[in-house]
């Protein structure tokens, strides 16, 4: 018994006793714990999952400690120097102080952080990357509790090792051209292999001169990498041209963190289709150019919970083909909301009001399409459109959304070719239009509550329009047209209940077909046939309107058969038609109650 005491207290003694390092520095070890070959399938005592303590996997290793600072107990003086003596694993711990100086980190498990949590740590680079992170593919280090900076005093705008074009096919958009990218250009962090973690970080550009015209962002991470970044502000300078993170065709996972102040703008991310891409929980504030930016064919980001205000270009913007999901986001005071150029993103549960222009804009260029989805969101008192789609192939659905109002221009506006689908919403208040369809457009419309618009609850028509399909919507309340109809081929009504507007439904040159509507209620007339229109008018039910049920007038003329028109003050206002013809639709329809025509002439009209 005591010879295997013995055993034990030499094994703890050369554990616990200090190693010689490089020149003579003390190596500080302690007892850690690795674990390998285990299986999922093991339990401990408790029935919880862990490891049974006597499985022969458990295996210790040295957790090596490197101090770096000025006092005599320190082992280095420098960060550079700990690096190049460290072997993998190992924590360097950093004594309080500023560091003027770019490191280079190439080795697995490398851990930098302050010594102690209240201190503050300064790393500063001037050239180059103050922080290079160049480690394999599986490989990781991880930066915690640092202020990093670049200093930019010895800037040269040089870019000694450009990498190879097709590193960066697909990566380096249009968007992001006016950055020199290269292993070597100056910025915070640059990550050129592996995987970065920084967490509870300041990376800031603030201290780079004034003077600089080169395009400088905070971190950028290479093809092929990973960046974890986790409760880190990242601060730019408003004067000059700085963006927060790019990444390029790498991992990115961004939690909690803050942009602020980058003129070029917040966060830029480019991928493809095996691209792992979230950014959640985070602020994006005070930005030029655009707030977060994200492009790549079929990449799917996860854009989530973001607070997006102050951005003096769009707040999202989303651009080729790209299929981002941007969820449950809080964006304001933006000069756009969302911004979807020839992409397919699903914006969804998001907050998006107070803009200086549109709330969101799709839009198709050529022969690119647009098909983005908008769901479930709130989109309100925006300085121009809620939402503004552009373009012959543009296909936005526009679904269930909770609110579209108080927007000073119209809630919903198709430009440009657009077709768009617009279901279940409730679409109110705006200072125009509730759904405007300008020349050209088309739209389905169906089962909304359009109401309270300043305008026409729904207007659309113009040059080559057709093809507008209204169904089961209830449009009612507001100070113009529930529904006005100009110039406009074959457009279909259908079973929609329009009430307590000024006026029900006004058609001018148009060629519809209204079928089971309920039109009722309204302060003028129920429907006015005006210009040349040629309508279908059928088994409508026309009541209780002020002035007229159905007004036909100028050269126009309708087919109206199997309505239901009474308790207006005139049912049929009919003006320049022959008396036939009006003999025949008093024939076809159930009319109950005076008419007004050529014969009988009311002052009123």
């Amino acid at each position: 018994m005591n010879s295997k005491r013995d055993n034990v207290n030499r094994t703890r003694s050369n554990v616990n006793s200090p190693k010689l390092g490089h020149k003579g520095q003390t190596m500080r070890s302690q007892r850690s714990y690795s674990v390998e070959n285990s299986s999922e399938n093991d339990f401990d005592a408790n029935g919880s999952k862990g490891l049974l303590l006597n499985k022969p996997t458990m295996t210790a290793k040295p957790e090596v400690k490197y101090y770096v600072g000025e006092s005599e107990e320190c082992d280095f003086k420098t960060i550079t120097e700990a690096l190049e003596r460290a072997q993998p694993g190992t924590i360097i711990k950093i004594d309080e102080g500023r560091y003027r100086e770019s490191i280079r980190i190439t080795k697995n498990n490398i851990r930098i952080e302050p010594r102690s949590k209240d201190k503050v740590v300064y790393l500063l680079g001037e050239e180059g990357p103050s922080i290079t992170v160049d480690l394999r593919s599986h490989e990781t280090c991880i930066i915690k509790g640092i202020i990093i900076a670049h200093f930019g005093s010895n800037i040269a705008n040089k870019f000694n090792e450009q990498i190879k074009e097709n590193d960066l096919d697909n990566a380096n958009p249009t968007f992001l051209t006016r950055f020199e990218i290269s292993k070597e250009m100056d910025c915070a962090v640059c990550v050129l292999g592996g995987n970065a973690i920084i967490r509870n970080s300041l990376v800031t550009l603030k201290s780079l001169p004034d003077n600089i015209k080169s395009y400088i962002p905070a971190l950028i991470a290479m093809p092929g990498t990973r960046a974890n970044l986790v409760s880190t502000d990242f601060r730019g300078n408003e004067n000059i041209m700085t963006a927060g993170f790019i990444s390029l065709n790498s991992d990115v996972l961004i939690s909690d963190c803050k942009f602020h102040n980058f003129k070029a703008g917040g966060v830029f991310v480019s991928g493809n289709c095996d691209s792992n891409i979230k950014v959640a929980d985070s602020k994006i504030s005070q930005c030029g150019v655009v707030g977060l930016y994200s492009q790549g064919e079929d990449c799917k980001p996860l854009l989530l919970r973001l607070k997006i205000e102050s951005i003096e270009g769009p707040a999202i913007k989303i651009y080729k083909a790209n299929r981002a999901k941007v969820k449950g986001c809080d964006i304001t005071k933006c000069q756009a909301g969302i911004e979807a150029i020839c992409s397919d993103p699903f914006i969804v549960l998001n907050k998006i009001y107070k803009n200086f222009e549109n709330g969101i804009i799709t839009i198709s260029k050529g022969d690119l399409r647009c098909e983005a989805m908008i769901k479930f969101n709130e989109i309100i008192k925006n300085k121009d459109n809620g939402i503004l789609c552009s373009g012959k192939e543009n296909r936005t659905k526009i679904l269930k959304n909770i609110t579209i109002s108080n927007n000073r221009r119209a809630g919903i506006k198709a430009i440009d070719g657009a077709h768009v689908s617009i279901f279940d919403n409730l679409i109110k208040s705006n200072f125009c239009q509730g759904i405007l369809l300008v020349e050209g457009t088309s739209g389905h419309i169906e089962h909304n509550n359009i109401h309270l618009n300043f305008k026409a609850n729904i207007a659309f028509g113009g040059m080559q329009s057709s093809d507008t399909v209204i169904i089961k919507n209830k449009i009612y309340s507001s100070r113009s047209e529930g529904i006005f109809i100009l110039e406009t081929g074959f457009a279909l009504l259908y079973r929609n209940e329009i009430y307590d507007n000024n006026d029900g439904i006004i058609m001018y040159d148009s060629h519809c077909n209204l079928n089971e509507n309920i039109i009722r209620d309204n302060l003028r007339t129920g429907v006015i046939v005006s210009g040349a229109s040629f309508p279908k008018i059928e088994n409508n039910e026309i009541y209780s309107n002020t002035t007229a049920g159905a007004m036909i007038r100028d050269n126009s003329e309708c087919y109206m058969n199997k309505n239901k028109i009474y308790e207006n003050y005139y049912q049929l206002s009919i003006r320049n038609m022959p008396k036939w013809r009006i003999k025949k639709i008093v024939a076809n329809n159930a009319i109950d109650g005076p008419n007004e025509t050529p014969n009988k002439y009311c002052p009123i009209f």
